[in-house]
């Protein structure tokens, strides 16, 4: 058996910092009683090859004579069960080799947990205004950002008190002028004026389309720009895993060269009837074009950050599409029904100088109405 030394003041520190003062097996707290919740110093340093030929777990006594019996990789900082589980109770079923990869991969937990260099100082930009004559609030933000984003800010840039909603006359010239006069306050000074590095912005709004896309809009030219999508099962901003089983179709419905007017059709969350499309414009002498994906249209379906960047990508090759089509002059009318991330991508993905502009439509009350019109002369 090696000869055991002293543990040194310095190797107990160390091994309180790896572990972050807590059970290397279970984690719990090990400066804090776990009944009284008194502070002190409930630790027991536990050895992973055994200290003495006839103690615990002496089965697996040191061979290598060469090496430290108390040097700080072959010690484990415990809680007093645990201890008492691995040396009396249970020990057969921690041979060596097990124990070394529980510390191992509980020191890397800690490491990544509290790496404060990956986390990233995020702006949060809300944005919730009357949406079918109530304002639904956005919350649960922190599970969303967690473990990668830490809230420098939050700016909230609705219109407050607004009487003001869907279906009255002046809804959309009072909620566009101030959602544009908000941002040109308040947001577009804090990512310009930034001096702590480079600043992230994650964007959580629940808004009637036109408005998205407007905010997309407002949003163009910025960069380090995280759009969440709020999920209605479960009812989260949390992203889930990534999903690869998603792709979106572009279809010519019809197609008019030299035409001034290009419909676009996006039936993602919902199936647009055509007929209703119909009466809102005239498809005499247009480009008709649908976006869907490959699955029926349902309004949950996008849940991870791999399919909002699939439509990112199929929707730039449309943009291309659309400027062979047209020119600076050619109105694009868009009737979505999409998920909120993805309308504030539409906006978002829009160049001023290249491409066309935009008319967006609302659907309420079985029809719908022009809304917002982006670029051009409006």
């Amino acid at each position: 058996m090696s000869k055991r030394k002293h543990i040194s003041q310095n190797t107990e520190r160390l091994l309180w910092a790896m572990s972050a003062g807590r059970c290397e097996k279970c984690g719990r707290l090990i400066y804090q009683h776990p009944l009284s919740k008194s502070i002190g110093n409930f630790a027991q340093i536990a050895h992973n090859l055994p200290v003495s030929d006839n103690g615990p777990r002496s089965e697996y006594k040191q061979i290598d004579e060469t090496k430290s019996i108390d040097d700080i990789k072959n010690l484990l900082l415990l809680c007093y069960d645990c201890h008492k589980e691995i040396d009396e109770i249970r020990p057969n079923d921690y041979p060596p080799e097990l124990l070394n990869r529980m510390k191992s991969d509980f020191e890397q937990f800690i490491v990544k947990a509290t790496n404060l260099q990956r986390i990233i100082p995020t702006i949060v930009l809300k944005y919730s205004p009357n949406l079918h004559g109530q304002r639904l609030f956005v919350s649960g933000i922190q599970n969303a950002l967690f473990p990668d984003k830490v809230i420098e800010k939050e700016l909230d840039i609705t219109l407050k008190n607004s009487s003001f909603f869907v279906g009255d006359p002046k809804f959309w010239t009072i909620e566009e002028e101030n959602l544009v006069r908000t941002f040109n306050r308040y947001v577009e000074p804090e990512i310009e004026n930034y001096t702590n590095g480079f600043i992230n912005v994650s964007v959580f709004a629940i808004a009637p389309i036109p408005l998205l896309v407007k905010l997309g809009e407002l949003l163009s030219n910025k960069r380090n720009i995280d759009i969440y999508q709020l999920k209605k099962v479960p009812s989260t901003w949390e992203w889930e895993t990534e999903r690869n089983d998603i792709y979106y179709q572009i279809s010519y419905l019809q197609e008019f060269r030299g035409s001034q007017k290009i419909i676009v059709i996006f039936s993602l969350s919902g199936e647009i009837k055509k007929d209703e499309v119909m009466a809102a414009i005239s498809w005499d002498n247009s480009t008709v074009i649908e976006v869907k994906t490959n699955l029926k249209p349902y309004d949950d379906f996008l849940r991870s950050k791999k399919q909002l960047e699939k439509f990112i990508q199929s929707y730039q090759i449309l943009r291309e599409q659309l400027r062979k089509l047209g020119n600076l002059n050619t109105m694009v009318h868009i009737f979505a029904a999409v998920p909120i991330s993805i309308a504030i991508e539409i906006g978002r993905q829009r160049n001023e100088t290249f491409d066309l502009p935009l008319t967006i439509y609302n659907y309420a009350n079985g029809a719908y109405e022009k809304a917002i019109v982006i670029g051009g002369i409006k």
